[in-house]
């Protein structure tokens, strides 16, 4: 297991160009040094000054540091940089983009990501521009900003065309990181006993908090943790505790530096305060220990945007690679159903037992002959005619980690079931949650083969045919 140091950066810069040091942001020499990763997300970033930012970055990092992934869409810039001694771990390198509004094509809002493969381990980065302005009606918009691009993305990744587009943008990575500009903001209505303040108003009383420094009081208002805490946006992410004073929206030049005897003198009056500027990741169920974040900031120095950058460090953890384990090499299992319930797509469950279908094109298990957990992915959807939910039941993961094959211990315990329950999303809403029992048994017609419910009874044929009656299921 390789213990890698990340930084990730995120900063509207607001058409400025970029300053000529970088050293406040990414650090000083000795603690890049001990930096293996560093990804940094721009917005509002002129074309003009593209390899200025990048030359500055290069200037900042050292020589040690080399650009393996970047990607622009309009203003939004992402950079990928790695230590060189890393350069044997990258297996691969990939880069995405998407916009928002008309045609996708309108406006400086969107996304763009880079995705590193580090041996068997994938990173991917995604750097977003959400709509912005107060109000119900912009919130809205934001969701479905997330749900666009993360639906667009889904489609436009080239692991579509090789038979992994059955499974979520969120769990087709280990661990994928989103930072921007996600222009949430400090909603009275939240705090104040459901009673949305006038603009005025508002924005005294938010600066009253930030003279006070009373930050727990600023998040509580907080649009983006509240629609996370409800599973309406970014379900299943996580995000760091927050200290800072919100990063949005200051003052330029010297009336943007902060006074400690006043801190809320860098806020612009046309604005109210708000936590624009946000760095959040998700992992895969069994990769979640392998994240810790090591810090979470903002960067108060600089004053040429009306945006602070903020940054975050991780460790993050990366697994050797183990050779993968072929047919052929004796692995002959089938996923052997007990049961499974969905809890959330009805408002009153027609039966105690909801079984749906999983999808065979996505149903993968992968285990290794050195031992370790197997995890099992799959894709599913309900296909009552009562549900107020289908296709909400998409993708997931169960760690089979008490389960080997009879033949020989693939992963060095005994076969036995495994119990499981999988928050299920479609583009980052929650939908429902999945719970049941499965269990690995020796396939008789290999890997692939014959597929069986809980009883043993063949369900569906290697043929991918189904068979009336009961769950089918299969790996």
């Amino acid at each position: 297991m390789h213990t890698l140091r990340l930084l990730t950066v995120t900063w509207n810069v607001g058409n400025a160009p970029p300053p000529s040091s970088l050293v406040a942001l990414l650090g000083p020499p000795e603690a890049l040094a001990a930096t293996d990763l560093v990804a940094v997300a721009l917005q509002e970033m002129p074309t003009r000054f593209d390899k200025v930012e990048d030359r500055v970055a290069r200037m900042t990092l050292g020589p040690t540091f080399v650009l393996c992934g970047e990607r622009r869409l309009f203003g939004i810039k992402l950079f990928v940089y790695h230590q060189r001694r890393l350069t044997h771990l990258i297996a691969s390198v990939e880069t995405v983009r998407e916009g928002t509004g008309i045609a996708n094509s309108v406006g400086n809002k969107g996304a763009v990501g880079v995705v590193l493969r580090l041996g068997d381990t994938s990173v991917a980065f995604i750097n977003a521009h959400l709509a912005a302005h107060d109000g119900p009606k912009y919130r809205r918009e934001r969701q479905e900003d997330v749900m666009d691009l993360v639906r667009s993305l889904e489609r436009g990744r080239a692991d579509a065309k090789r038979g992994d587009g059955g499974l979520p943008l969120f769990h087709r990575f280990t661990h994928l990181f989103w930072m921007g500009d996600l222009n949430y903001r400090l909603n009275t209505a939240l705090t104040l006993c459901g009673q949305e303040l006038p603009f005025e108003a508002r924005r005294r009383h938010l600066l009253k908090l930030v003279t006070a420094g009373d930050v727990p009081a600023l998040l509580a208002a907080d649009e983006l943790r509240h629609e996370r805490a409800r599973g309406s946006v970014f379900a299943n992410f996580s995000e760091g505790p927050i200290h800072h004073l919100p990063s949005f929206k200051v003052r330029t030049g010297a009336a943007g530096v902060v006074n400690p005897a006043d801190p809320a003198a860098i806020y612009a009056d046309s604005r109210a305060p708000a936590y624009c500027d946000r760095i959040l990741w998700h992992s895969l169920p069994l990769h979640r220990p392998h994240v810790r974040q090591l810090s979470y900031t903002w960067v108060p120095a600089y004053t040429v945007s009306d945006h602070k950058p903020v940054v975050a460090s991780f460790a993050l953890d990366i697994a050797k690679r183990v050779p993968r384990v072929l047919p052929d090499e004796g692995l002959r299992l089938t996923l052997d159903v007990q049961l499974i319930r969905l809890r959330g797509l009805y408002p009153t469950p027609p039966a105690p037992t909801i079984l749906p279908t999983l999808l065979p094109p996505s149903a993968e298990v992968a285990a290794s002959a050195k031992g370790g957990p197997a995890l099992l992915r799959f894709a599913g959807e309900d296909s009552d005619e009562v549900s107020v939910g289908d296709m909400l039941a998409r993708g997931g993961e169960a760690a089979l980690s008490d389960i080997a094959s009879r033949r020989r211990p693939v992963i060095g315990v005994q076969p036995g079931v495994v119990k499981f329950e999988l928050p299920l999303t479609k583009y980052g809403t929650a939908g429902a949650v999945m719970e049941g029992k499965v269990a690995l048994v020796e396939g008789a017609d290999g890997w692939g083969g014959a597929w069986t419910d809980s009883a043993g009874a063949v369900v569906k044929g290697a043929n991918g045919r189904s068979v009336p009656g009961g769950v089918s299921a299969g790996a």
